[in-house]
This record gives C-alpha cells, structure tokens and sequence, in this order.
C-alpha cells in the first residue's frame, strides 16, 4: 500500500489492500475499515449525497466543469482525459451503496450491498452486492475510480472482450478481464469487468463467480452494468458524500 502523501497516492490506513494506480484491477474489502453488510429493504430506496455541505475549489476553475465539486449539472456521458495526479477527486469518493437502489440490488439477485472502503485519499470506491448468506455463489461490485478511463483499461494485463457497448443512450463501455487474476483457471474462479469514463474518471461493473457456480461471466456483468449505470454519479455535487 503507498502510503504517501503527493496527489495520485493512497493514503489510508483502514485496508489491508487497496489498489494503486491501476495496476491491480481486483477489489479487495477493507479488513477493518469496510462496513458490515447492509440488507437491502423490499422497497426501492436511493441514496443522494445532494445535501452534503458545498466544497471550496480553487481560483480560476470554471463553473460546471469536471473540476467544479458543487456543480449539479448532469454530466452523463462526459468522459474526462484528466489524469490522476490532477483529479480533485481524489478525496471525494462517495459511498456508492447509497445511490443504488434496493430494487436493482433485488433485480440482480442480491439481497445484501456492503461498501468497500473507508478512509481518505483513495482511488476507488466500491460497493459490493452479495447473494443471500450462504449462497456466495456469485458477486457483483460496483466501482468507482479516479483513473480516466485510459489509465484504467490500457494495461498490458488486459485482455479485451468486447468495446462499445451500449449502456444507454450516452454510455458505452468495454468489457474485459485482467489476464493475470480473472481468467478462469480450471479452478472455477473468474471476473468479467465492464468499463466507462465518466466526468470523475471511470466506473467498472464486476461479475464474480465462485467454484460451483456456471455462469456467462462477461453476460453477466453487461446486464448488471446496465441496471446499475444510470445510478452512479452524474454530477460533481453528488461526489461529496462522506468518505
């Protein structure tokens, strides 16, 4: 874990693993910084971080542009080339848990969500959606980093499944695995990833499949990253939630 303190570093002591850069694109849960798992309700809800206090930003920075954090212009479909060292995002990584509602965790087959990490100077933010207990057959997180969608997916590790995938009608993404840990090595182990830049940077959908469990891994997540993709962040504003 780096534990520095310049722009484009980690720092947080709360997770025994977190990603760097974008070197390891696997979501590790906090050992003691994660929350505990939250069962979702039999009604929809959704999260909004609108209401958290306005940021300070700094001189010069144009109003409703990527770096304006209290902007609350919609900007789905935006995707920034900003890289990671200047993101003001950095800090403001918002609980994801909150803005998915309970009736797309429901529809995806889950019953539980759980948030990833805690702490401050992340470059990621999770939410994972588990099955019932008992039945961890399968996994679906969603995912939040401040890596532009270049930095995130042009990695010699990357094996490419599929590009432009339509999410919506401003939305495309790509779908691929990490060619070091989420190929299926007979083990009955394996991850499909679903990717999009956005205005803070990117977002991934992960399908995760335990041994025993047979699914289109890479299916999977597409219909997943559709379900959950208009509910990630669409403005700065919503970008101020609380660590």
């Amino acid at each position: 874990m780096m534990n520095k303190g310049g722009k484009g570093t980690i720092r947080s002591t709360t997770c025994a693993s977190v990603l760097g850069l974008v070197s390891v694109l696997a979501i590790s849960a906090c050992s003691s910084g994660s929350t505990g798992d939250t069962p979702v309700a039999q009604s929809s809800s959704t999260g909004s971080s609108a209401g958290a206090p306005s940021e300070s930003v700094p001189a010069g920075v144009a109003k409703d542009s990527v770096f304006d954090l209290n902007s609350t212009k919609d900007m789905t479909g935006v995707v920034t080339t900003v890289p990671i060292n200047k993101s003001p995002y950095i800090d403001h990584l918002p609980d994801i848990c909150q803005l998915i509602p309970d009736s797309v965790v429901q529809r995806l087959g889950a019953t539980r969500k759980k948030k990833g990490f805690t702490g401050t100077r992340l470059v990621t933010q999770s939410c994972l959606l588990q099955p019932p207990p008992g039945a961890l057959s399968y996994a679906i997180s969603a995912n939040i980093y401040v890596n532009n969608i270049r930095e995130l997916i042009e990695q010699a590790s990357t094996k490419l499944i599929e590009r432009d995938v339509p999410l919506s009608a401003r939305v495309v993404a790509t779908v691929f695995q990490n060619s070091g840990s989420d190929l299926n090595d007979g083990d009955g182990f394996e991850t499909c990833r679903v990717a999009w830049g956005t205005f803070y940077g990117s977002a991934t959908i992960n399908f995760n499949i335990n041994p025993g469990f047979s699914a289109d891994t890479c299916a999977r997540a597409i219909e997943a990253a559709k379900a959950i993709a208009p509910y990630m962040p669409q403005n700065p504003s919503q970008m101020r939630g609380t660590p």
